[in-house]
């Protein structure tokens, strides 16, 4: 039978200021998504990967490394629940990355950006999103 092991982690990377949180004032129903896959059991090669992913992420060092693991994730996120990425369905356009928190498509997403806070807040402003949180302000 195979265990389940919760560790706490520190993770404040070097690209932290690269790094913002959107709300999306979309409050998802998480009972809803649960419910959608509760019966779709996960292959073990994907519970695999996904743990494997898990940990790569704290020995990221640069925000490219960062936003390719990134789109690796939400790819297979996306895959197992059959679902668009949030950035495809909102964010296009946007020369960053998306990584939907909580429920997909829900109330909060985890953006990057090589460019200025004003500059990223500008672009997400025109897309109706207002508030832009910098990473360092919200994680402990």
């Amino acid at each position: 039978k195979d265990s389940l092991s919760i560790n706490d982690v520190d993770f404040m990377p070097s690209f932290a200021d690269n790094l913002f949180f959107v709300p999306l004032g979309k409050k998802a129903d998480s009972k809803l998504a649960v419910k959608k896959i509760q019966n779709k059991i996960p292959d073990k090669n994907s519970i695999r990967k996904i743990s494997e992913m898990s940990e790569k992420v704290l020995e990221l060092k640069t925000l490219s490394a960062f936003e390719n693991w990134i789109i690796e994730h939400e790819k297979l996120v996306s895959d197992y629940i059959q679902e668009e990425r949030v950035k495809s369905s909102l964010f296009s356009d946007y020369w960053g990355e998306v990584k939907s928190l909580g429920a997909w498509h829900g109330d909060l997403v985890l953006v990057t950006s090589d460019r200025s806070k004003e500059e990223t807040l500008k672009y997400f402003t025109t897309k109706g999103y207002s508030n832009l949180i910098p990473f360092k302000e919200l994680i402990l």
